[in-house]
């Protein structure tokens, strides 16, 4: 009589861990570089967005040569299998002064640096819009992801 409870647990285990490691469930490691007017751009953010059911977003942020690296459930496990639209954001580094004790001054801080700083660079909607974007990139098909912005031009 023992028997068939633990089949049927044996039978569960198995179908939850396929069901876990089914199809498009695994990750893709995806690397990429950024430039913007054949420079590469350092310190953006770099979004891809799923165009098919099931996805899930995964970024990345560019390091001084332009290079990323995805993450989707941990850093640099990479991307989902499938389509993706892509969006790239510009932040530059903020200056804070020293000696601020607490996270609302840091915050305050920021937000007036900020505010007072014209960015070097203006990512045009074309590539930092979801809605606008025109860069698309297929995991893995596409392999690794070049993606050159160019300004815009009057």
């Amino acid at each position: 009589m023992s028997r068939p409870p633990f089949f049927i647990l044996a039978v569960a285990g198995v179908s939850a861990s396929l069901s876990a490691a089914g199809c498009g469930s695994r990750t893709v490691p995806v690397k990429g570089v950024v430039t913007f007017d054949s420079r590469p751009l350092a310190n953006a953010s770099v979004i891809f967005i799923p165009m098919e059911p099931g996805g899930r977003d995964a970024s990345g942020s560019t390091d001084a040569n332009g290079a990323f690296q995805l993450s989707t459930f941990r850093p640099g496990d990479g991307a989902l299998p499938g389509l993706y639209k892509v969006t790239v954001h510009y932040s530059e580094p903020v200056a804070v002064p020293a000696g601020l004790k607490t996270a609302e001054e840091v915050q305050k801080a920021m937000v007036k640096a900020s505010a007072s700083h014209k960015p070097s660079f203006v990512i045009p909607p074309t590539y930092s819009r979801p809605d606008q974007t025109i860069l698309r990139h297929r995991v893995p098909d596409d392999g690794d992801a070049k993606l050159v912005l160019k300004s815009a031009k009057p």
